[in-house]
């Protein structure tokens, strides 16, 4: 699976849990990013939410025929 994030931090990255939200506006998208802070800074919800995605790892037809094959997890491009 692909490396999420690093859990090291670098010279001036902040911590997603650290990264304060505006609440106060009218738009849904601070309301996703707190569900998706949540999720992130939640370990056992975290883990659940990845082990999900990894079931459902997308599939794509094989170039020049009708069979499926599931898109690699590491590249997204279907190759092993």
């Amino acid at each position: 699976m692909r490396n999420v994030i690093s859990s090291q931090l670098e010279i001036g990255q902040v911590d997603i849990a650290n990264i304060v939200i505006d609440v106060t506006s009218r738009d849904d998208i601070p309301l996703i990013l707190l569900g998706l802070q949540h999720i992130y800074t939640t370990g056992p919800l975290k883990e659940a939410v990845f082990k999900i995605l990894q079931e459902v790892i997308p599939r794509k037809n094989k170039k020049g025929s009708d069979e499926t094959a599931a898109v690699s997890s590491n590249k997204g491009d279907g190759k092993k």
